[in-house]
């Protein structure tokens, strides 16, 4: 296993990047295309803080079409994120990973009860929009206001005998959090501000009123 430090652009570490807060004007009129590099930045700048190693972990004898990595901070496992590139939405491929935390090489076995899971997907692995981030998305072609349109799901996957079952749609992203420590440093803070007042609204609509008598 080789670990090493990971940086994904603009989006990766020491990036503060979030999406952009729409002008008003765009919620009147014509709609925007977000980039597919774009739309995932939110399930990158999630998976890894400043202080992260990533591990491969070399998942079905490294299989290219389902890679899978571990994130260690401050020396103690914290997340893992498994990718899903099989390209089949009738469900016939879909697949189970199942998580343990130790028990090789003589590592001893980190009791786990339960785990927090956020999915990215979308329709297949070369369309371009409709990428949906923990149950929220930015719409497809031509649809974006540029803010997350949904309700955000986290989904909550019960272990056994220490061994989690994570379920993966084909295609699909899962980013396991394996601790509470570890969602809550991925999601805003409660003080966040969600966007931005403002007093400048251009290209406004116009009407007429024509007098009938």
């Amino acid at each position: 296993m080789r670990v090493c430090s990971l940086t994904w652009g603009k989006c990766g570490l020491g990036s503060r990047m979030e999406v952009y807060v729409a002008k008003p004007r765009f919620t009147l009129s014509a709609r925007r295309r977000i980039c597919r590099v774009f739309q995932n930045c939110p399930s990158r700048r999630q998976t890894h803080s400043e202080k992260s190693r990533i591990v491969n972990l070399a998942a079905n004898n490294n299989d290219n079409l389902s890679p899978g990595y571990v994130v260690y901070e401050d020396g103690a496992p914290s997340r893992v994120l498994l990718i899903y590139y099989i390209d089949d939405n009738t469900g016939a491929h879909d697949a189970t990973a199942r998580i343990q935390i130790g028990g090789g090489d003589g590592v001893a076995v980190s009791p786990l009860t339960q785990v927090r899971v956020k999915y990215f997907s979308a329709p297949s692995v070369s369309f371009k929009g409709n990428m949906t981030w923990a149950g929220q998305t930015l719409g497809n072609h031509f649809e974006s206001d540029g803010r997350l349109q949904g309700s955000e799901v986290i989904e909550t996957i019960q272990c056994q005998n220490n061994i989690c079952p994570i379920p993966l749609k084909a295609p699909s992203l899962a980013l396991v959090f394996l601790t509470d420590a570890a969602l809550a440093n991925s999601s805003p803070a409660s003080s966040a501000t969600a966007s931005f007042e403002t007093s400048v609204l251009t290209r406004i609509r116009h009407t007429a009123t024509v007098d009938q008598e």
